[in-house]
């Protein structure tokens, strides 16, 4: 998958692969002809596009004590103008010094209803919400989209949960 912020609305956008050695990979060698283009897509533009705007994020204050259940550790309202859009994909990043295994059954709830599986905290500090086989509809107007989790262990230690960039959240227009 690819994924790219454009802007403008005029003219042809397209992707290529120049050369093998164009290809980060860590299972193997690369082969095949170079270099791999896709086709040339036509760029338009749109006047009702949905739009929406994330507000100040809430973090869990002060001291969690171990053996919290569901507690809230961020919550984020989301502001949806124009029309409907569907959450297809979340990730959060956790930048702190709690192991791994501090916080389990991290689980995503919008306006306090769960979506979704819960899900372990990887190696690299993200839990990652992949909704795409059953979007979560956001209607129009606010909405508070929550991580919450069971705090196992972790004395003395910090944590905090972050969107860090654009791609961290996939929403769509549901006509587009």
């Amino acid at each position: 998958t690819v994924k790219a912020d454009v802007t403008g609305s005029t003219g042809n956008i397209g992707m290529e692969i120049e050369s093998a050695s164009s290809v980060v990979t860590t299972a193997g060698a690369v082969s095949g002809s170079f270099p791999l283009a896709g086709n040339l897509m036509s760029m338009t533009s749109a006047d009702d596009l949905a739009e929406v705007t994330l507000g100040s994020a809430t973090y869990a204050g002060g001291t969690i004590n171990a053996g919290t259940m569901n507690a809230t550790l961020l919550s984020l309202p989301f502001q949806v103008s124009n029309k409907a859009v569907d959450l297809k994909y979340i990730s959060f990043k956790q930048v702190g010094s709690i192991p791994v295994d501090a916080i389990q059954n991290l689980t995503l709830y919008v306006n306090g209803v769960k979506v979704g599986n819960s899900v372990a905290l990887s190696a690299d500090n993200r839990v990652t919400f992949d909704l795409s086989s059953a979007p979560v509809r956001l209607a129009t107007g606010s909405t508070t989209v929550e991580l919450r989790g069971d705090i196992v262990k972790g004395s003395d230690r910090t944590f905090s949960f972050s969107l860090q960039t654009a791609s961290d959240a996939v929403l769509t227009d549901i006509n587009y």
